[in-house]
């Protein structure tokens, strides 16, 4: 954040004071009252330069301390929120109150990078409901979960439990989306990512994997770094994070 903060201020490469050329001649066939003032003409822009630069950097620590102690607020308004519902849960006896308690429960653990509480709070989730859509649907968001924690061996052994289920309909695109997220995090070298970038693109053609066409283009951007890619969601998906990652207007930082 400090550097995008400080990608703001302009810094002169040159701020010396230069009295070469003209002034130099000058000082020879002129008065020197002349070349003095032309001298401290000169410093005064380089120190008025240096004074804009402290000046800038100065406002943008003022604007990372005011973003540090509103970070610091929102981190303990989750952790409070957190610990209310995880409360509120041990209280409740229906099972429609506790998957409602449990699935605010772990995105708030998601969104503050709890990523095992999360897995295991939609894992609850999926035991108590009996539909398998939906069930499918929150053990997708338990293996999206290990995928954040580099768990690639859970993914996969999550994904094997719903693949006969959610091979087919609307949880479809992201079975087989985090499957590949899956492969690649298992790579250890850019040549082995050759077969799931093959397998990506051609999910691209698939009005199937319509749903998640953004994250794929992300991805292949992300591991090809070909501008193609960014291109494309600057093209389709111009308002979205994936988007303004590609463009450097957002970063992956946690929280």
């Amino acid at each position: 954040r400090f550097k995008t903060e400080l990608a703001d201020i302009q810094i002169s490469a040159n701020m010396q004071v230069n009295i070469d050329g003209f002034l130099r001649f000058a000082d020879y066939f002129f008065d020197s009252l002349f070349v003095d003032w032309a001298v401290g003409d000169k410093i005064s822009q380089s120190h008025a330069s240096v004074q804009k630069v402290k000046n800038d950097i100065h406002t943008a620590l003022s604007k990372l301390e005011r973003m540090e102690e509103k970070t610091n607020t929102e981190i303990s308004a989750l952790e409070d929120k957190i610990e209310e519902l995880s409360n509120n849960i041990k209280s409740v006896q229906s099972a429609t109150e506790k998957i409602k308690l449990y699935e605010q429960l772990a995105v708030c653990q998601e969104f503050a990078g709890l990523y095992s509480e999360a897995s295991e709070s939609y894992i609850s989730c999926s035991l108590l409901v009996s539909e398998q859509e939906t069930k499918d649907s929150y053990v997708l968001k338990a293996s999206r979960c290990f995928l954040s924690l580099g768990d690639a061996e859970k993914t996969d052994e999550l994904l094997t439990s719903i693949a006969s289920t959610a091979r087919t309909g609307k949880n479809a695109p992201l079975l087989k989306l985090y499957a590949a997220w899956s492969w690649i995090s298992k790579c250890n070298t850019f040549e082995e990512t050759h077969e799931p970038i093959v397998i990506l693109k051609s999910y691209l053609k698939m009005d199937s994997m319509k749903s998640v066409k953004k994250e794929i283009l992300f991805t292949l951007w992300y591991i090809t770094l070909e501008s193609e890619y960014a291109s494309l969601l600057q093209t389709e998906f111009p308002n979205s994070l994936e988007n303004a990652m590609a463009q450097g207007k957002a970063d992956l930082s946690p929280l």
